[in-house]
């Protein structure tokens, strides 16, 4: 009888040290899954001068926050004139919690162009849902304001004041052109009319003789 009930406890007590060791190994491998997220960008660059818009790439930069510090995840480029639209894909979320990002523009080299400088923080929340899958959702805002923002949009400004000296400088060079085109036509008229008054006196002259 007592060996039964050792042997007994020896099997219950096997049944549950195998229960506390799948518990110590279902959450790593809970952890191991991953869930793939991704952020549409758009871009838009004023367009009061569309013909002097050049034709530029625009470079946008995911950062994630490791440590206290920003280290840079992920970059896409658009290459554009007025507008256009690029996604950041596949950021990859490998455990529950909260994961904080920024994005942002790059600036460009074109003198003549203002590159927005909007940076958003975005923070994923990944969480298991009642089926033990890895989920995430995201909220965002614009640095230093306190409004959700539903999409990450930049605008980019054409320095104006380039533009319009420009377009003075273009105006000049018309009027100059046209000016001068006046004097050649005027002098051309001048011309025919001398030729057409030598002609008749000579005419006259020779009737006369």
């Amino acid at each position: 009888m007592i060996m039964f009930l050792k042997k007994k406890h020896f099997i219950v007590f096997g049944f549950l040290f195998c229960i506390f060791c799948f518990s110590l190994f279902a959450q790593p491998l809970q952890a191991l899954e991953t869930v793939k997220t991704k952020l549409d960008i758009e871009l838009a660059v004023d367009g009061k001068y569309p013909d002097l818009l050049p034709k530029d790439t625009y470079e946008f930069i995911l950062e994630k926050e490791s440590g206290g510090t920003y280290k840079i995840v992920q970059m896409v480029s658009i290459v554009a004139t007025k507008e256009g639209k690029t996604s950041i894909e596949n950021i990859l979320i490998e455990n529950a919690g909260e994961h904080h990002y920024r994005l942002y523009q790059k600036a460009g080299s074109n003198q003549d162009m203002s590159y927005d400088p909007t940076v958003y923080d975005i923070t994923v929340y990944a969480f298991y849902n009642s089926n033990q899958e890895l989920v995430c959702d995201a909220v965002a805002y614009k640095e230093g304001d306190t409004q959700k923002v539903s999409n990450f949009a930049f605008t980019n400004q054409m320095n104006h004041q380039n533009v319009v000296d420009v377009n003075e400088k273009k105006d000049k060079t018309d009027t100059s052109t046209r000016t001068n085109e006046q004097m050649y036509a005027m002098l051309c008229t001048s011309m025919i009319v001398l030729m057409v008054v030598l002609y008749r006196r000579s005419r006259r002259e020779t009737n006369g003789s």
